[in-house]
């Protein structure tokens, strides 16, 4: 075969092909909105789910003294409250090496107290109880000073949450508010906070000892003498991680409840201005940790 005729059956071999369909542009639009109907699908399924994630993790936080853990609050009061952690309890659980009730077995449902979704109270009784600790911190402030509700970065929190059953079936609570403190006059702001623990929990006898299982703070205890009552009184050492508080002060009743009062002259990951001093002096604050308005059950 010579060139000519190469060239010849190239040519025939075209010619009987099926020649391209024309390019028809209202199909072609049709596909591409169709695949761009798809990928909203496919985000909006992501998005909504992260949406979910997104509630269920929105809330505000108040940590306890006693682990630095932390819980979502629930709705209502609590939504203006802090919260607790997140874990299985169940009545008369055996105790693990925490001394608290060990989580039921797998598959077990979680039983909350009194008809609870989750540990906080978000209204009711014991929801009240936390509320109303704000008014025994405030009522402690010497003139100067004025407890606030909000100011910027600081609002004033309460929260109640369940901690664990008993041996016998009882219940332990955990009650915590804390309110921003304002020198008069200005925006120099500190910080009280105080927990109450209920009977029945294993923190251990000596209020020293105590404050060794505190959230916050790392210093130097010592215990003393008010009116008969051994208090531990911990002041920061200023060092490490744990600086949200200045002095902390713990109490012990006979009947097991344990109550922390801590104070700062700041208020923890704010830029406002510090406060001169403490809120309280040594004395008013191992006071206050006795009053028996913060002795609750």
């Amino acid at each position: 075969m010579n060139e000519h005729e190469l060239k010849s059956a190239l040519r025939d071999v075209m010619v009987a092909s099926s020649p391209p369909p024309p390019m028809d542009t209202g199909t072609a639009v049709a596909v591409g909105r169709k695949a761009r109907a798809r990928r909203r699908a496919t985000w909006g399924g992501a998005v909504a789910g992260l949406a979910v994630v997104g509630i269920a993790v929105g809330a505000t936080y108040l940590p306890s003294l006693t682990g630095g853990q932390v819980e979502s609050a629930g709705p209502g009061k609590g939504s203006d409250n802090p919260i607790g952690v997140t874990g299985s309890l169940v009545p008369n659980a055996p105790a693990n090496e925490t001394g608290r009730p060990s989580a039921g077995a797998p598959g077990t449902e979680t039983s909350w107290p009194d008809g609870q979704t989750d540990r906080t109270a978000s209204n009711g009784p014991r929801a009240d109880k936390s509320a109303g600790l704000v008014a025994g911190l405030r009522a402690a402030l010497p003139p100067g000073l004025l407890g606030v509700d909000s100011l910027k970065e600081a609002t004033s929190r309460t929260q109640s949450q369940f901690e664990a059953y008993t041996d016998t079936g009882g219940q332990v609570w955990e009650y915590l508010a804390s309110t921003p403190v304002v020198a008069t006059g200005g925006e120099k702001t500190g910080t009280l906070y105080v927990q109450i623990t209920t009977a029945g929990n294993d923190f251990p006898a000596d209020p020293c000892g105590a404050t060794t299982r505190s959230w916050g703070i790392k210093g130097t205890c010592a215990v003393v003498d008010v009116d008969g009552k051994q208090v531990g009184v911990l002041t920061s050492d200023g060092g490490g991680s744990e600086t949200e508080f200045d002095q902390l002060v713990a109490y012990r009743y006979d009947d097991g409840t344990v109550v922390f009062v801590a104070q700062a002259k700041d208020v923890d990951g704010s830029t406002l201005t510090p406060l001169d001093a403490l809120p309280l002096t040594s004395q008013q604050l191992t006071a206050l940790v006795t009053d028996p308005k913060f002795h609750l059950d």
